[in-house]
């Protein structure tokens, strides 16, 4: 009898890879989340280059315009308690395969969309319904992989995805809308989306589904190894039927047994995890490596059944501290100032005196400036000796200062050398607000501040865009817009320092630890409690 695991169970399951590879699944799940960052993020950055093209084709206005992209925007963020009630039910790997589907979908069925308004649904809803779903899950996914190390190291590596997505397509969508106009750009693109993302999702498990599957597989290769076994004893008895014992060619048979004896320690020497037998000589080093990374698995999930015993109280405890209402209405005001250069920026210079040729290459040197200041936090980012919230308000400052410089570009050099400013400060806003909200809620309820954290940008992204068209409509201008971004980003930055300055109060005045460590602390030491058990029954 053959075995009768599939083909994507021996691919995609870490129960049946090398233990060097097992250790380190984390990774592979976090390089998997790169990937489909990089296909999904980078057609919501190239909207900019729709923008001109539906105007020109729907006769639309600018804010009518403009309001498929926030609508997109906001809801790959504003859609989080839909991501979190799919992960509960279906699990995190068919919610980013879910979102994946939706993104390919929306963006393909948005070439055939006769009015703008069809947009809304398809470009805006569907497909940013799309991206929601695979980002929330990969925030919750590092939170639970990383819970204390390589946190930022990780989340930098998939928005490393997402920049490196928006560099490649900003490009490539320009000279596809040239050969092709938009709809055929759109048609090529949703094909793209579905056949990279969609593998590379299929392996973003978290780890109680990784726990999961592995003891199924274990099962499931037990049995076989059971068939097997019966298979070879069959065969054997069959054998000596044919050449009894005193036959003087017995030696056929001695070689058949003494073979399978040799195979069969081989295979238990490299299944000894999967079958949770005990070998003697070298296979007790791999047992153990096997024991520690089950730990690994474990040690972030354990804990999800006291959770759910808490009902609503989690929620009372997290909303009922005036330092997670500060640092949500800092996420929704820097979002809200953020949207000018997601929906608006292109028409700013377009207005300005730009070619669309020119804003394609502004575009992308935003892009490369975001990327570069991903890699950086992610070989820098854990050994920097502030908190995330620090460097989240020094990032509202610099920012304000960039939007100023905006507001006077007058050519194509200044503005390549103010916009690398911009990306290098969005390239920290992607990345350090989902480490913030740890810090300021707690990793016990990491899942939670992420669902809050993404709800409120969904909400900035949303009604981001409304101001800025409805001023430009007004106006034919974005100057007073500009003041208005440049205002907000000082004022959101102002809200994080009063949490700063009252932490570093209080610690002067308390010996005792800040809340949010002695959180952290009460869930490890539930996990603790529980680990040893459920490793040893794994």
């Amino acid at each position: 009898m053959s075995c009768t695991c599939s083909w994507w169970e021996r691919l995609s399951c870490p129960a049946i890879l090398p233990d060097r590879y097992r250790r380190q699944w984390k990774w592979i799940v976090t390089v998997s989340l790169a990937v489909v960052y990089f296909v999904s993020w980078g057609n919501i950055h190239s909207y900019p280059l729709l923008f001109g093209p539906l105007q020109e084709e729907f006769k639309t206005s600018a804010i009518e315009t403009g309001w498929v992209g926030s609508v997109n925007i906001g809801l790959n963020c504003l859609a989080s308690p839909l991501a979190a009630f799919l992960e509960r039910k279906i699990g995190f790997r068919m919610t980013t395969a879910l979102g994946v589907l939706l993104c390919a979908v929306g963006v393909f069925s948005s070439s055939f969309a006769p009015q703008l308004f069809m947009l809304y649904f398809t470009y805006g809803t569907m497909y940013g319904l799309g991206i929601n779903l695979s980002f929330h899950a990969s925030l919750c996914l590092m939170v639970q992989y990383f819970p204390t190390q390589n946190c930022r190291r990780a989340t930098s590596i998939i928005m490393i995805g997402g920049t490196s997505g928006m560099l490649v397509f900003s490009p490539v969508m320009e000279r596809l809308i040239r050969m092709f106009t938009w709809r055929g750009a759109l048609r090529i693109s949703g094909i793209f989306v579905l056949c990279l993302g969609l593998p590379f999702a299929l392996l973003c498990k978290s780890p109680e589904e990784t726990a999961k599957e592995v003891e199924r597989v274990d099962r499931k290769y037990s049995k076989c190894a059971e068939a097997l076994e019966d298979s070879v004893g069959k065969y054997k008895r069959d054998l000596q039927k044919v050449y009894p014992e005193d036959d003087t060619d017995d030696r056929r048979v001695w070689k058949t047994n003494s073979s399978e004896d040799c195979d069969d320690n081989e295979n238990e020497d490299e299944g000894c995890s999967l079958r949770g037998g005990s070998k003697t000589h070298g296979t007790n080093s791999n047992c153990i490596s096997d024991k520690e990374h089950a730990i690994d698995l474990l040690e972030n999930v354990v804990v999800q059944e006291e959770e759910e015993k808490l009902g609503c109280q989690k929620w009372l405890f997290i909303l009922g501290s005036w330092r997670s209402w500060f640092f949500l209405v800092s996420v929704f005001i820097s979002t809200f100032s953020w949207s000018f250069y997601w929906v608006n920026l292109v028409s700013h210079l377009s207005n300005v005196g730009f070619s669309q040729r020119q804003s394609a290459l502004v575009l992308s040197t935003c892009a490369a400036a975001e990327l570069i200041t991903k890699v950086l936090l992610a070989l820098f980012g854990d050994r920097l000796p502030v908190s995330n919230v620090s460097i989240l308000a020094i990032q509202g400052i610099i920012t304000s200062a960039f939007t100023v410089g905006v507001m006077y570009i007058n050519s194509f050099g200044v503005g390549i050398g103010i916009i690398l400013g911009v990306g290098s400060m969005r390239g920290v806003y992607q990345v350090v607000p989902y480490m913030g909200c740890v810090e300021i809620i707690g990793t016990r309820w990491g899942d939670e501040a992420q669902t809050l954290t993404l709800f409120v940008q969904g909400l900035g992204y949303l009604v981001g865009a409304l101001p800025s068209g409805a001023i430009f409509d007004l106006t034919q201008s974005y100057q007073t817009c500009l003041v208005m971004v440049a205002v907000l980003f000082i004022v959101s930055s102002v809200a994080l320092f009063i949490i700063q300055i009252f932490d570093r109060f209080r610690a002067r005045k308390e010996k005792e630890l800040p809340a949010t460590t002695d959180v952290t602390s009460i869930h490890f030491a539930l996990q603790n409690e529980v680990i040893s058990d459920r490793v040893t029954a794994l």
